[in-house]
């Protein structure tokens, strides 16, 4: 009698799933539809987390850009009408070969502009960095910066803060 009791264990009950044939392979694709459908979700997040990487990449260009315009501005190294336009890679200025000139700054504008202010000798300088260039692609202003600029003619180094 305990031979019949293990053999009555060990059978499928009637009624339910587990002993229906064709269960396994729908198991089987049920996983791998859901493998599939989860590899396309992250596939999916990585190709938006890679483009908002490039987007901060070229705002942080442009910020570099505009803050390098505005100090070479105040400064009194370029005026705001030289640097107004498209942007002259610095492999360029130097001396560069024209291959690396353009792959660093081509396709890139500043677009400065001056307002007299209340404050006597300032000037605000408004400096916006803007993509342009790209076929296929629209060019916006990615950074706008300004700043209070002294223009004009610059004391001499070694006679500020002489006193008599």
């Amino acid at each position: 009698m305990t031979r019949a009791r293990a053999t009555a264990r060990a059978r499928p009950v009637r009624g339910t799933w587990a002993g229906a044939p064709g269960v396994l392979l729908l198991e089987m694709v049920l996983a791998l539809a859901l493998f599939v459908a989860l590899g396309l979700a992250i596939v999916n997040l990585l190709g938006q987390a890679s483009g908002s990487l490039a987007a901060l990449r070229q705002a942080a260009y442009a910020a570099d850009l505009a803050r390098s315009a505005l100090a070479r501005i105040e400064a009194g190294i370029a005026s705001p009408e030289s640097l107004n336009g498209p942007v002259v890679p610095w492999e360029a200025e130097a001396g560069g070969s024209a291959e690396s000139a353009h792959a660093s700054g081509a396709g890139w504008e500043l677009r400065i502009g001056t307002e007299p202010t209340e404050f006597p000798g300032l000037t605000l300088v408004t400096v916006t960095a803007v993509r342009s260039g790209r076929p296929g692609s629209a060019g916006g202003s990615l950074v706008r910066l300004s700043q209070l600029v002294r223009l004009g003619a610059r004391e001499p180094e070694g006679l500020v803060g002489v006193g008599p």
